[in-house]
Order: C-alpha cells, then structure tokens, then sequence
C-alpha cells in the first residue's frame, strides 16, 4: 500500500461534540506532546477513543493513505456520531498528484428547487430534503516525496522548521498556493521519527556508519544491566591530531589552565569567599618560588584545607596555573578560555535541547564541518600573496610575516614600526628579569 502521508488539516468535523470526559482510565491516552498518531488501516480505529478526541489530537491523525481517511470520517466517526460523509474538492499539484482530499457531511449544501417545483407542478412525491448547508469537513492534505526531500535537506543544513516552512511559502507565490500547513512538516517529522530505531540505537547505527565511511572515526558505550545505553563517546582523532601537531610545531608550547574556571572550582570545593580570594592571589600574584610556598603553606593552614583533595590537586598541578611557575612563558595575554567560550556562543547555533541524540550527533558534526572549513579558508587567504614590507627592520618584518597569520601579522607589525625608532643602549640582568635600557635614535641623551 503506498503510503503518502495525508493529515488532517483545518475546519475538523464536530468540534463541538469533541470534548474531553473521564472514562475511568480505560480510555486512548492522547500526549500532548506527540508529533503525530500513525493511523496504517482500520484496525487502528478501535484504538482511538472519540470521546477523548480534541480538535488539536484530531490534527496530530497521519493517515496512510486517502481509503483510510475517508473510511475514518465516513464509517468510524461518522456513524459514531450519526452522520455518514461524502468526497468533495481535491486539489493536485503539477505532477497531477493529490496533495489536498476534503470529506463533507452528507448533508452539506443545499439541493437546488427546480422550476416545477416552484410552479407546483410535481408529477410525483418529493425526496426528503437531506441537505440543510452542514459545515463539517475535514481536509487532509499530502507533503509531495519532493517536498520532503528537500525539507529533509534543507533540516540537515540546520535549517528550522518555520523557516522551511517560509520557503515552501515563497517558491509556491504564496500561503494560498502551498496546499499544506505547518503542522504538516512537524507531523511528517514525527512520522519519520517513529519509523526509526530507538535514540540510543540509531545513535550506535549512525556512528557504525560513520567508523565504516571514516577510518578515523573512534567511538565507545557502555550499557546497564537492562541493555541500556549509559556511556557513550566518540572522536574523529582530530584532539590527537591537534595535540600532535602542537607538539610538532611548536615544541615549547605550554598548557595553562583557565583562571576563571579555576576560581569557579575553588568556590565549589572549599566555598568560602576569603579562600577564593587568597588563591587567586597565589595564582596571580607575581612571587618568587619561596614566597608563593609560604603564602600556599599558609592559606592552607588558615582555613584547614590540610586534608582537601582538590587543594593538593591543584598544588600538584601549580605549573600549569600559578604565575610564579609559568613566567616566561608566552601566553599572549590569555589567562582565561574566552576564545573556547566564543566557540560555545557558535555551537548553540547549531544545537539544541529540542534535538534528540542523533540529531545532536549530526548537528555538532555540521558544526565541527564548518569550523574545519573556515579554517581551511584563512589558511589560504594567509599564504595567498606576500604582505608588503613597511617598517625599517625589514629582515625582522618578513621573518614575522612568514610565521605569523596575515590577520595577527597586522597586529605584531605596528609594534615593529615603534621599535624601529628604538636603539638599545644598555641591559641590565636581574634575578628574574631582564631590563633593556633604549632611546629613539638621533636623541641618545634622552632615555
């Protein structure tokens, strides 16, 4: 039987017979929240209970095909409600498909008076009348398998579903020309939804998919003893790929540990005020190795942190954080994880609480796809063409444009132009520090 997903659409039949009644708890429980209700053949009839069928319930109906619903309207719930139903209008579209079906009361209209009648010249007894101009209907209307192609396209670009309904809208010339709502594109995304496995195993089949397309693609989960997903996780090897090219390139780099985060843990773990302000203190302050020691030795004691978990852990750790251990490291004046921050503002563009596992998968793929992409762009526009020497260290100034991002190589070279005006005239070594003594040339008596 070819399914092509009718649904019921506006003017429902009998709204004002359709209301809600407590029928002891044995009755169809309709969920607010679902997308859709699969109505496949008659035997789906007996499930729904029309007692409990609201107009928004009798919206959410997806037939499989056009037989179904009129043998809904015509032979379940008309004769249920006394009434039985008769074909009207259809629309098709240019494929000559059906995209809109209406079902009418048999008493819809009105039967025309013909001339012998209004003369009284009836040669026989008249019918009984059997139309008074009823106006229940019901309309159910049919997403083309074009027209879900590209909405399925258009969901996995990340495209929301009212703006794929604008677009229907504006290539169709209109909201009068487009033959479905709304509420047919959630319905048919339900439908779809039903028709897969559950979230955690279409969560397994999409990253099997991906391990056997992908031969970078590492992934693992774990279960409970029912056989349910706990544990899942997954990499594409791009964090050891990064982590290795650091190293390659730049082999001194040294990793730092976010100052926010670390005041916000201290906080959480010891939760006192005083406490937080004395580490970030010792994380900032600019000591010598002996003076951060004692004013460590005595933060701890102050507040009995001897026994604290988190506070040896971060001493263990104080060359990642502590200004003392990690001066002379260059850090380009980041202390906190702002940038990472940014890219968490950019992933929220991509993903939602309304996404179910595999749709996050997806999405965060597509997120990961054009961050690989923006990247590969800048790295083309940084190689593409030599930047144009301007201050007078020029040896200095082509170095740094071979080494540094076009974008970040605008920022390096005005401080190059302002040391090309410089000449050093004396250095001084200290214990932990270097002083240069310099003057703009031509002007040696002013230091």
């Amino acid at each position: 039987m070819e399914n092509i997903n009718e649904n019921v659409g506006e003017n429902v039949v009998g709204l004002e017979e359709i209301e809600s009644e407590d029928d002891g708890g044995n009755a169809f429980h309709y969920d607010s929240r679902e997308f859709v209700i699969g109505v496949d053949s008659e035997a789906n009839f007996v499930d729904i209970n029309l007692d409990m069928l609201t107009e928004e319930n009798l919206r959410k109906l997806n037939f499989a095909n056009l037989d179904v619903a009129y043998n809904f309207y015509n032979n379940w719930y008309g004769k249920m409600k006394g009434f039985s139903a008769r074909k009207g209008k259809e629309r098709k579209n240019a494929m000559e498909e059906i995209i809109e079906k209406t079902y009418l009361c048999h008493r819809e209209g009105k039967r025309p008076i013909n001339t012998n009648e209004k003369m009284g010249k009836k040669k026989r007894e008249a019918k009984p009348e059997t139309r008074c101009l009823c106006p229940a209907k019901m309309k159910v209307r049919k997403l083309s398998e074009a027209d879900i192609m590209e909405m399925n396209n258009m969901r996995n670009a990340g495209i929301t579903t009212p703006q794929i309904y604008g677009s229907f809208v504006s290539q169709s010339g209109g909201y009068n020309n487009i033959g479905f709502q709304k509420r047919d594109l959630y319905n048919e995304i339900g439908r779809q939804r039903m028709l897969q496995l559950s979230d955690a195993k279409g969560a397994i089949k999409y990253l099997r998919e991906r391990e056997l397309n992908e031969g970078s693609m590492f992934w693992r989960h774990t279960t409970d003893y029912e056989g349910r997903l706990q544990r899942l996780f997954w990499c594409d090897n791009g964090d050891l790929a990064m982590r290795n090219a650091t190293k390659r390139v730049l082999p001194n780099a040294h990793h730092r540990l976010c100052a926010w985060h670390l005041c916000r843990n201290a906080a959480s773990n010891v939760k006192n005020p005083k406490m937080v302000s004395m580490f970030r203190k010792c994380m900032l302050g600019d000591y010598e190795v002996s003076e951060f020691k004692h004013r460590w030795e005595v933060m701890v004691k102050e507040f009995r942190l001897e026994e604290n978990n988190w506070v040896k852990e971060m001493y263990e750790k104080k060359r990642m954080w502590a200004t003392t251990y990690i001066r002379g490291n260059f850090f380009a004046g980041f202390r906190t994880t702002s940038r990472c921050e940014g890219l968490h503002g950019q992933l929220g563009k991509f993903v939602h609480s309304r996404h179910d596992l595999v749709g996050f998968m997806k999405n965060y793929g597509r997120f990961l796809e054009v961050l690989r992409y923006n990247e590969l762009e800048a790295d083309f526009e940084s190689v593409r063409g030599d930047m144009v020497l301007e201050t007078n260290l020029h040896a200095l100034e082509r170095s740094a444009s071979k080494i540094f991002t076009k974008e970040v190589f605008t920022l390096v070279r005005p401080a190059l132009a302002r040391g090309s005006t410089m000449r050093v005239m004396g250095c001084t070594q200290l214990m932990s520090q270097t002083i240069f003594t310099v003057s703009k040339y031509g002007r040696s008596h002013k230091e």
